[in-house]
């Protein structure tokens, strides 16, 4: 991974863009994310979708 590439990954993490994107593919296919509290490590997020 490039100085540039950490950098871009750094910048969007920051944003919260990335959950949101998420969110939206999953709901797209039908499917769900939920978060639960994992304190004091952070959250913990699941995704659920419907098997093909």
């Amino acid at each position: 991974m490039t100085a540039n590439q950490r950098t871009l990954i750094t910048n969007v993490s920051q944003t919260g863009l990335g959950l949101a994107f998420c969110q939206m593919v999953v709901e797209a296919h039908g499917g769900t994310i939920s978060v639960t509290d994992n304190h004091p490590k952070g959250a913990i997020f699941t995704r659920e979708l419907d098997s093909i």
